[in-house]
């Protein structure tokens, strides 16, 4: 599970960038609309920006688990049809 959990994490590294400006976006939206969160989505496009681990941002670990997660469950769907 380890080899699979960082070839994940390996994928998704070159969108980096690009999901660092989607957080920006979404963390300026936030602050327009008077919403405290604003500040969480704009730390999580710094330590995307900084290049701090993705497995170590608690978002992305948060992706990693639904995915898993999802494919696990549409295997077993897919096993009982």
């Amino acid at each position: 599970m380890r080899r699979l959990r960082a070839a994940f994490f390996a994928r998704l590294e070159p969108h980096r960038e690009g999901r660092a400006l989607r957080m920006q976006r979404s963390a300026h939206v936030l602050l327009c609309a008077g919403n405290v969160d604003w500040n969480t989505y704009a730390g999580t496009a710094g330590s995307l920006l900084d290049g701090q681990a993705l497995e170590t941002i608690p978002i992305m670990e948060y992706v990693w688990q639904r995915t898993t997660r999802d494919l696990v469950n549409e295997e077993l769907m897919r096993r009982r049809g």
